[in-house]
């Protein structure tokens, strides 16, 4: 089915004149007739009765008029649509964030994007990065936002840092170890650990217990409220310790730890525009994080 004859046939519909029809499709009154003429012999229809009054579809040209803006419109919505996914405007995106990186992130990422791109689709997620590279594995994100987590199928990934984020061991501020300085890792075993990973530090083990979870907002409040020892940027509790409510313990060099933030992704798979343009904003927030630490 050739579109410009659909496209012919629609205008001369509207005008209800050959003259007029051409004029708005930008071709001569002559090559409009042919195109009208060609499609009415190939299928073997009158569309419109021809008189000095001007043209009338027939009942035959009423159906096939109706269809002919339908396929039309179909096309300029198919058309929009492209240009939007190609702009990255559109479309929905499932994108994987360690537990440290979406407490960096969110809620402003979500803020500039729907911001920059309100029909943007982001769907979200936050778990350990060991759980989001089997979601990265099947498909079920496209990127994931996190520390590079130790994986025997690392090589079918593709691995991008985008910066390094200092941590610190944190407590509430009346506990036994603040104020102390130069402690050691050993001196923290005695007291439970809170963390986003499963034993994030191997000197971490014995017989205390601890709490493990991928939110970074009950973690704040176990270390508000215990004598947990908290792992984490200070970024993300810059008010708490400008309150004086946590404080950072005072580590030897071999206490000192530094967060690695990278963009991964699956070899082989094509990210979608919009994907890329919320990797652009993720990137840009994750660094501006990174320099005001």
């Amino acid at each position: 089915m050739d579109l410009t004859r659909l496209q012919h046939i629609v205008a001369l519909a509207r005008t209800g004149n050959f003259s007029r029809a051409a004029e708005g499709v930008n071709v001569t009154q002559p090559a409009l007739s042919r195109s009208i003429a060609s499609f009415e012999a190939r299928h073997g229809l009158r569309l419109f009765d021809r008189g000095r009054g001007g043209v009338v579809p027939t009942a035959a040209g009423r159906m096939v008029i109706a269809q002919a803006q339908a396929i039309l419109g179909a096309t300029r919505e198919l058309e929009d649509s492209l240009d939007a996914h190609a702009a990255g405007e559109v479309g929905n995106v499932a994108l994987g964030l360690g537990p440290l990186a979406a407490c960096l992130l969110m809620p402003d990422l979500a803020r500039a994007l729907l911001a920059a791109r309100p029909r943007l689709r982001l769907q979200l997620a936050i778990k350990t990065p060991a759980a989001l590279l089997e979601d990265l594995a099947t498909d079920r994100v496209e990127f994931v936002l996190a520390a590079p987590w130790p994986n025997d199928d690392f090589i079918n990934f593709e691995i991008e840092p985008i910066t390094s984020l200092p941590l610190a061991f944190v407590t509430r501020a009346e506990h036994p170890l603040a104020g102390r300085a130069n402690l050691r890792r050993a001196e923290l075993s005695s007291y439970p650990f809170a963390s986003a990973i499963e034993n994030v530090d191997g000197s971490m083990t014995g017989e205390v217990g601890g709490v493990t979870c991928d939110n970074y907002h009950i973690l704040r409040e176990t270390a508000l409220a215990t004598d947990c020892i908290w792992l984490t940027s200070p970024i993300i509790i810059a008010n708490e310790i400008a309150r004086g409510q946590l404080v950072m313990l005072d580590m030897d060099e071999r206490g000192r730890i530094d967060n690695e933030i990278a963009l991964i992704r699956r070899r082989g798979r094509t990210p979608s525009p919009a994907a890329l343009a919320v990797v652009a904003d993720a990137r840009a927030l994750l660094v501006a994080a990174a320099n005001s630490a």
